[in-house]
C-alpha cells in the first residue's frame, strides 16, 4: 500500500522525489490513506477547479491538510463556502495554490472568520476575495 500511495503522489499528485518525503515526514498517516476512498476523491476536486498538478503540488506542499483533511469533513466544505461567497473558479484555485490554509479552518470558523472582517473591519466581499490570506 505503502509504494501504491508513493506512486500516486508522485504520478496523480505530481510531487517529485523530494516532495513525497517532505508530505511523509509532515505527515506519515499518508502512506496508510486510501486512494480510491480519500487521496483520489480530493485530487478530483482539485482538478475540477481546474488546478494543475504543478499547482496542486505547490499547495501540497506549503500545507499537507489539504491532503490529511477528510473530504466529507474538510476540503469540500471549505471550497463550497468559497464559492458561496462569490469567488470565482481562478480565484480560489489561486487562493489553494498560494494560500492552501483557507482550507483548514472548519466551514463554521470560516463564516466566524468571514463575519468579522465584514462585519466588524467593514472590509468588503471583493476585498476578501483579492485577500484570500486573511
Amino acid at each position: 500500500k505503502m509504494k501504491a500511495v508513493v506512486l500516486f503522489l508522485r504520478e496523480e499528485a505530481g510531487l517529485d522525489y523530494p516532495g513525497v518525503v517532505s508530505v511523509m515526514r509532515r505527515l506519515p498517516a499518508v502512506v496508510a490513506y486510501s486512494i480510491e476512498g480519500n487521496l483520489q476523491p480530493k485530487l478530483d476536486l482539485l482538478l475540477d477547479l481546474g488546478m494543475s498538478r504543478e499547482e496542486i503540488s505547490t499547495a501540497v506542499l506549503k500545507d499537507v491538510w489539504v491532503l490529511s483533511s477528510k473530504k466529507s469533513d474538510g476540503l469540500d466544505k471549505a471550497i463550497a463556502f468559497c464559492e458561496h461567497r462569490g469567488f470565482t473558479k481562478e480565484q480560489l484555485r489561486s487562493a489553494l495554490t498560494n494560500f492552501p490554509s483557507i482550507t483548514r479552518p472548519a466551514k463554521v470558523l470560516l463564516e466566524e472568520r468571514w463575519a468579522f472582517l465584514t462585519e466588524e473591519m467593514k472590509l468588503l466581499d471583493e476585498d476578501i476575495r483579492d485577500h484570500p490570506e486573511f
